[in-house]
């Protein structure tokens, strides 16, 4: 029995929301404390916006590519491990935070924080196309949607790397038959006088 399209869209659409909601956290209280983010509209709807980007992006792959989001294919079981690794590290990524509220010196312990490196990374790169010297663009809602979905990118790459080598680790335990059909070859006509 299959899934209606809207239906499965939905469920495509509820996953990722979760999923990406989640994972932007660390983000968002890095931005919280360091940026100011609370304090500007703006720049709040700027992230948020990214993040729905990402949201919806995730959602059209996978409806797109429907062995993503299936769990009893190597493809989508690889996904769905990269990211349940995501969830932890981000889950463990808010224990800093926890440690500045209690003690504001220790911003040291953001240095443990992937998103910190992704979101330096993307704000290095941005600083080489875009002129950061007046305040108007740092504040403005394009520069930051702009670092959110470079932000996005970068994680996502990670993701994808961490899935690609679940893959792997996978195939390996499928006895090599991971990209290859289980139903045996056809016989070749070919082959019947030999």
């Amino acid at each position: 029995m299959t899934m209606g399209l809207g239906k499965r869209f939905l469920r495509q659409l509820g996953f990722w929301s979760w999923h990406c909601a989640i994972n932007a956290l660390p983000s968002f209280l890095i931005a919280g404390f360091g940026g100011q983010l609370f304090d500007s509209p703006l720049a709040t709807g700027a992230m948020v916006t990214g993040v729905a980007c990402f949201i919806m992006g995730y959602t059209l792959l996978s409806m797109c590519l429907p062995a993503l989001g299936n769990r009893q294919h190597l493809v989508g079981k690889a996904l769905h491990l990269a990211l349940r690794f995501r969830l932890v590290i981000s889950l463990a990524s808010l224990g800093p935070f926890l440690a500045m509220a209690l003690e504001p010196q220790t911003s040291q312990a953001l240095l443990f924080v992937p998103d910190y490196w992704a979101g330096f990374a993307a704000g290095l790169s941005l600083s080489l196309i875009v002129d950061i010297t007046s305040p108007a663009t740092l504040e403005s809602f394009s520069y930051i949607l702009a670092w959110t979905l470079l932000e996005g990118l970068i994680l996502s790459l990670g993701l994808a790397m961490v899935a690609f080598f679940c893959l792997l680790g996978l195939s390996k335990q499928a006895g090599n038959r991971g990209f290859t059909s289980c139903a045996p070859r056809p016989a070749n006509p070919l082959d019947r006088g030999r």
